[in-house]
């Protein structure tokens, strides 16, 4: 996408590498609070608070699509509305990763209605979704207003195969401790989870609509992420297992309240409108990830990496 200019917002994280990988990092423009050690391959890397009003506008002043990966409350994304507006070219379309956490799970099997939006459903149960709920609404208000194209993007559990310090590092040491990985509840649920390079391909075609688009349909769009199959939730757990090469031996926990790495609970996620929408960016299906190789893959690198600490002590 040479032809697209695209910044990235939280370019370090886990959806940040994997745009990285997607597109390569001469295509991006980023910024962070902590530089990857790459950054000098990047069109442009600005270190810096998201907040920061000079950074922001260097990067978004010309820019052609914004991904924001780190917008968590109301201010960060009236950081972002103001830097926009300050622009002498201003950028086209925010692609915002949102959360799940904005909607009760009772909803989630329901496609979020074009129309109405999410401004008529109960408000979010905990601080992270309140969190996103507002940022959320920030962004759409004021960039709308600007004249601007926003899609929001509900994200589930996103689980990245390159990220050393995820929650299941200790999941699985605790299995190799304990001869047994636990599950919370009968492991018979589907949790609903994405790979960052899903989450990476996902955004990658809705900007690249932007390179291509005529008009805008709708000002601001709102799609739920999931994808086509959720497998159950002891398949993952032997896929991560078998992966960092452990037994695949599996019990319930005892507390019936506990969580592993997973949701306890079936997450029954309606992404069809987001499938259609791709399908017709894309002129095909689109290709997700095979969630069982993704956790195997994640638990072969930890335990990897579990392996080099060990050997440097």
């Amino acid at each position: 996408m040479p032809e697209l200019r695209l910044v990235v917002i939280g370019a370090t994280g886990r959806i940040g590498r994997a745009l990285q990988r997607r597109v390569g990092c001469a295509a991006l423009r980023g910024l962070a609070r902590h530089a990857p050690v790459d950054s000098a391959t990047w069109a442009d890397f600005v270190q810096a608070d998201r907040r920061d009003h000079a950074a922001l506008l260097r990067l978004l002043d010309g820019a052609d699509v914004i991904i924001d990966l780190c917008a968590f409350e109301a201010p960060d994304s009236d950081a972002l509305v103001r830097a926009w507006a300050a622009c002498a070219r201003r950028p086209r379309l925010l692609i915002l990763a949102s959360s799940l956490a904005e909607r009760s799970p009772a909803r989630w099997a329901t496609p979020i209605d074009p129309q109405i939006g999410l401004a008529h459903e109960p408000p979010p149960s905990d601080a992270y979704g309140l969190g996103k709920r507002a940022a959320r609404t920030s962004a759409e208000t004021g960039l709308s207003a600007l004249g601007a194209h926003v899609i929001t993007l509900l994200l589930p559990q996103v689980l990245a195969t390159d990220d050393r310090d995820a929650r299941e590092r200790r999941y699985l040491d605790d299995a190799q401790r304990l001869g047994h990985a636990q599950l919370a509840g009968d492991g018979q649920q589907r949790p609903c989870v994405i790979t960052a390079d899903d989450a990476a391909t996902v955004m990658v075609a809705l900007a690249g609509d932007a390179a291509t688009a005529t008009s805008v349909a709708a000002p601001i769009e709102r799609f739920q992420v999931a994808p086509p199959v959720q497998p159950r939730l002891d398949t993952l757990v032997a896929a991560l297992l078998t992966g960092a090469g452990l037994p695949t031996q599996r019990r319930p926990h005892p507390d019936a309240d506990w969580r592993g790495p997973h949701s306890g609970a079936d997450e029954l996620v309606d992404g069809t409108r987001l499938r259609q929408r791709l399908a017709a960016s894309m002129q095909v299906a689109p290709q997700w990830s095979d969630l069982l190789r993704a956790h195997g893959e994640l638990g072969r690198r930890l335990a990897a990496a579990t392996h080099q600490a060990l050997q440097a002590r």
